[in-house]
């Protein structure tokens, strides 16, 4: 431990959980993707059903949010809460985790 002043720790602590945040910039697509790190991907204007690959090398903690919008339907890739696959259609969204402990990606 350290003999820091609590303000100093408590202001240390708030830099750190700054540095850590992850800057995620929306993705607009109409074609099938495979992700790449943490992401917020808007699904839009395909009458087909478009995949979308989870990152099949993804690193614990890795974040994946899905929202479809206009006529457009997905196939999720990857194994979602112990299952393989997941279909998404217009107007339904997801937030997906990797967690390394349990060799999947988890909904929430």
């Amino acid at each position: 431990m350290t003999d820091w002043p609590a303000p100093l720790i408590e202001d240390y602590l708030q830099i750190n959980e700054t540095l850590n945040e992850i800057v995620e910039i929306p993705r607009y697509i109409d074609e099938s993707i495979t992700t790449a790190g943490n992401e917020n991907i808007l699904i839009h204007g395909s009458t087909l059903l478009i995949p979308v690959q989870l990152n099949p090398r993804a690193i614990d903690g890795e974040r994946v949010r899905i929202k479809v919008i206009e006529t457009a339907s997905i196939a999720i890739v990857g194994l979602i809460d112990g299952v393989l696959g997941k279909v998404l259609v217009s107007g339904e969204s997801i937030l997906v985790i990797f967690f390394r402990s349990s060799g999947g990606w988890h909904t929430f």
